[in-house]
């Protein structure tokens, strides 16, 4: 159900003391909401500071607080909003601009829903995914936050001189004489702003706080860098597969590091960097306390490290994993993590393979042809 949200005087009066700061600054969903009901001339500037101009000209911006959305996008001519296939809201026009917004309320929280324009007949923009966040996405009154260290680079051994980036969460209820548990998410950054579209450390405060999940630290790392290692084994392997399929070095260092089906990425987490942080944190050692996360790339690599080495991590959250051939292509039928798993059963892993209906056509076609169909090795990891 979508509709227009209300606001009332306090709207208003919480208006006049933003309204000045906006223009300048990123805003808030819930701040653009109330330029746009009252008309407001600085809504121009709140919206072109708070969304990339690509998102705008591609018709993918939008931004949200719970059922609270707000919806932006370039168009020469009006464009019609359709959410979860359903007319929305009519889309306003900013004076003299391209520019056409509206605001709109999407139920129910807790779920995925999506969008997209329809603009003189053609289809246009738009996301298959757009997530209606539910209370536990949210900072909240009398949760106490943890704490996000400083960027760390770390320079590999184990990848010839690569360097990787990660950041350690300390949840406020740790404490060093008692052992966290520990969850590793690959892609890191990805998950530390609080106030962008996956808020895992307000989730992470939320739960800790209901004693929904254990006290964890939690260790964010993106893929390494080889760029400053000409010469290595690892840079000319990288190096050749980023010519042989046009991806970039950087790219193709994560795919190298994600996709291949052994144990060496595993071996990296465990020798280098949690070995670092385990200096630092008192940690349980048990598989059990322990977990391993990614989306795509870093879905297959979660469950390939819990796989290579079931002491470190039983518990796996993989996001539309990329169980295929991207690193094996050649040998496709013989290196794909649901033809190894088939050879050893293991008994103290357990998993959640999460996939959308809706993006399946889209990303499970995706290099079908170089790298073998999305469902074809996806399926039977259930």
């Amino acid at each position: 159900m979508c509709r227009l949200p209300r606001f009332g005087l306090v709207g208003i009066l919480v208006l006049l003391l933003i309204a000045p700061a906006v223009a300048t600054e990123k805003s808030s969903a819930t701040q653009l909401i109330e330029l746009a009901r009252s008309n407001s001339p600085s809504l121009r500037d709140a919206i072109t500071a708070s969304f990339d101009a690509k998102d705008l000209k591609d018709g993918t911006a939008w931004m949200a607080r719970g059922p609270d959305f707000f919806f932006a996008s370039e168009a020469p001519s009006k464009p019609a909003l359709f959410i979860d296939g359903a007319s929305g809201p009519p889309m306003q026009n900013l004076s003299g601009s391209d520019i056409w917004y509206t605001p709109a309320r999407i139920e129910p929280v807790g779920k995925l829903h999506s969008f997209y324009y329809i603009i003189q007949g053609t289809k246009f923009g738009g996301r298959l995914e757009l997530p209606a966040f539910g209370p536990f996405s949210y900072q909240q009154p009398g949760i106490p936050s943890g704490r996000l260290s400083p960027k760390i680079v770390h320079t590999s051994k184990i990848y010839d001189g690569m360097k990787s980036e990660y950041w350690i969460y300390v949840p406020a209820q740790y404490d060093p004489q008692t052992p966290a548990a520990l969850m590793v998410f690959q892609d890191g950054e990805f998950y530390l702003d609080r106030d962008g579209k996956n808020p895992a450390l307000n989730v992470i405060d939320n739960l800790i706080a209901q004693k929904k999940i254990p006290v964890m630290i939690c260790v964010f790392i993106n893929p390494g860098d080889i760029q400053s290692s000409p010469g290595t084994p690892t840079f000319n392997f990288v190096k050749a597969y980023s010519e042989k399929w046009q991806r970039t070095l950087k790219d193709s260092m994560r795919s190298t590091m994600y996709d291949t089906v052994s144990d060496r990425y595993a071996r990296f987490l465990r020798d280098e960097v949690l070995a670092e942080v385990g200096a630092r944190y008192n940690i349980r050692k048990d598989a059990y306390s322990r977990a391993i996360t990614g989306l795509s790339s870093g879905g297959i690599c979660s469950f390939n490290a819990a796989w290579q080495m079931p002491d470190q991590f039983s518990r796996v959250i993989s996001w539309i994993g990329s169980f295929t051939g991207i690193q094996w292509r050649k040998i496709l039928r013989l290196r794909t993590a649901d033809r190894i798993i088939r050879r050893r059963f293991c008994t103290n892993l357990g998993a959640i393979f999460a996939y959308g209906c809706r993006t399946g056509p889209r990303i499970w076609s995706w290099r079908s042809t170089a790298a073998g169909r999305w469902p074809t090795f996806g399926l039977p990891m259930r």
